[in-house]
């Protein structure tokens, strides 16, 4: 028997924007009644060259996850959309489970901060967020730093005014009902963060996959994470290179050959004037005929 929706997927988003955990909570509330199912939340950040670009955050649920769950389309996002977040529809995926989705946009590097406060609060999930573009001679860098900070338990992502508009309980469930849920169980909710920048594969502390750097956090079982987040790209602009290179040898070559032609101009002996035989006193110079 599918479960119905719980109490906590039906509250509008604004009672949780005291603290602007806007995603997470209503992600950690899938955790909570999907039992011990497994809950992967994915944190896209794509960043374009001139700083803008995108946060997607993607929650991935089991087959067995979306069953405890119940009808997806349910879930009320309406008050992301008005906060400027784009919300897919829930898809279903092959295995029987169910992917929510949903994407906001930054234009410049010192909103990204903004954005991610969205996701895991206000000197929540997300600290110390900052992004950074370097403009040098033909090259340029880009860099992400941030870091995570989870406690490992779903208290993490609740509050009072949550639990009161749930009748006084944490995601309106008993400690007991949570304990026979699992809902802090290991592997319960795991958190991937993932930033591709411009420029190529990054040099980073984290996992490279193709051209993105990658992160993975349990957000259940107990084991707090704090854990510094780097990704730097840096890219070089050959063609700028190639023609300063081209007009440095191009100088070269022109000093070299005037200094050649100077050389050889103070080497060239000077001819000597001709000097005509002088007339003596009383010699015929009259031209033959």
């Amino acid at each position: 028997m599918v479960a119905a929706l719980p109490l906590i997927l039906r509250l509008p988003l604004r009672l949780m924007m005291r603290r602007r955990v806007v995603l997470l909570v209503s992600i950690v509330a899938m955790v909570v009644v999907s039992s011990a199912c497994r809950t992967t939340v994915l944190v896209d950040i794509d960043v374009a060259e001139n700083g803008s670009g995108t946060v997607t955050v993607t929650a991935d649920l089991d087959t067995e996850a979306s069953n405890q769950l119940g009808d997806p389309s349910k879930v009320s996002f309406a008050d992301l959309e008005e906060a400027g977040w784009i919300v897919e529809a829930p898809a279903n995926l092959d295995d029987g489970g169910v992917r929510f989705r949903v994407v906001r946009r930054f234009e410049s590097p010192d909103q990204l901060p903004t954005v991610l406060d969205e996701v895991g609060g206000i000197d929540g999930v997300f600290r110390d967020v900052s992004l950074s573009l370097t403009d040098s001679f033909a090259r340029s860098s880009t860099e992400f730093d941030a870091r995570v900070e989870l406690t490992g338990t779903i208290d993490q992502f609740t509050d009072d005014d949550l639990t009161a508009a749930l009748g006084g309980l944490p995601f309106g469930r008993t400690p007991e009902e949570l304990g026979a849920l699992g809902a802090n169980a290991p592997g319960s909710g795991v958190l991937d963060v993932s930033v591709a920048l411009p420029g190529g594969t990054p040099d980073t502390n984290g996992t490279v996959d193709g051209d993105r750097a990658t992160w993975s956090f349990p957000l259940t079982g107990g084991q707090p994470t704090s854990e510094d987040l780097q990704a730097e790209t840096t890219t070089t602009d050959v063609t700028t290179l190639a023609l300063v290179a081209g007009g440095v040898l191009a100088v070269l070559l022109g000093l070299i050959a005037l200094v050649v032609g100077l050389l050889r101009r103070r080497r060239r002996p000077n001819p000597s004037p001709e000097v005509l035989p002088s007339a003596g006193i009383g010699d015929d110079v009259t031209p033959g005929p």
